[in-house]
């Protein structure tokens, strides 16, 4: 249940966006204490001023994730969009799947678990089935009602 609803069941989905920088030099950036990693502050149109400060990354899953891939032949950049980030959610961040070697082949093993509920009905067994499903954030309409 949610904290600030309670009593409903609340699911939360956040998405994260990597953005990579790779020409520091555009004097526009300066703005945001690039080349150099320099806090900078922004006023925001109602007179609030916003802090900023570049931080070191520890532990990048990313290039971690990227380095594997690279290893066994696999170019993330061919990846259609949001592939990359799709993978890096699934393995790192919700633990759906795994990514490993075997016999010299990379190797993605997807964790499923299919329920199946069932319930007599007037004496016939039963069984739930669902009417739509929601997959990578888009809805799919199984029947036409």
């Amino acid at each position: 249940a949610s904290e600030t609803i309670p009593g409903v069941m609340t699911n939360y989905r956040s998405h994260n966006i990597v953005i990579n920088i790779k020409d520091q030099e555009q004097k526009e950036l300066k703005k945001i204490g690039l080349p150099g990693g320099e806090d900078f502050t922004i006023e925001t149109g109602a007179g609030q001023k916003k802090h900023w400060t570049w931080a070191a990354v520890v532990n990048n899953k990313e290039e971690e994730l990227i380095s594997l891939l690279q290893q066994h032949g696999v170019d993330s950049s061919e990846f259609p969009a949001r592939s990359f980030a799709e993978l890096y959610d699934e393995v790192y961040e919700r633990s759906l799947s795994t990514l490993e070697p075997h016999n010299g082949e990379l190797v993605r093993t997807i964790r499923i678990i299919k329920v199946w509920l069932h319930a007599l009905v007037l004496n016939v067994d039963h069984l739930l089935l669902v009417k739509a499903k929601w997959q990578k954030g888009e809805f799919d309409a199984m029947t036409k009602d």
